[in-house]
């Protein structure tokens, strides 16, 4: 049970983090951008990319159904390393402070869901 409640915050941090990038986008193009080139731009394809992941993820594991633990943390992995590539490149630190902090708290989490028994 605690391990299917950890896969629908899974998925509703996926899906939350879907949206704002959805928002982003949608400034850039009412501001003229062209959306095909903005989709495929690094700073929204890695997270985007990472977000859904973690959003199917969390869902396979809320339905305990197997490689939902796996595909969540190809998403974490994802979104760790745009913010690691970000840091590393010397960013300000408002851009990848809040993804590295949250980061850290997928990465536990994710640990709290492979010692979890998918039976409970």
């Amino acid at each position: 049970m605690i391990r299917r409640l950890f896969g629908i915050g899974f998925a509703g941090f996926g899906a939350w983090q879907l949206w704002q990038a959805y928002k982003a986008i949608d400034i850039y193009v009412s501001r003229g951008a062209d959306l095909n080139k903005t989709i495929m731009e690094p700073e929204f394809l890695l997270p985007g990319a990472g977000h859904g992941l973690i959003l199917l993820g969390g869902l396979l594991i809320a339905l305990a159904t197997p490689f939902g633990g796996v595909i969540t943390a190809l998403g974490v992995a994802l979104v760790t390393a745009f913010a690691a590539i970000i840091m590393a490149m010397g960013a300000d630190s408002s851009l990848w402070l809040t993804k590295m902090v949250s980061s850290a708290g997928l990465i536990f989490a994710l640990f709290l869901v492979f010692r979890l028994s998918r039976k409970n």
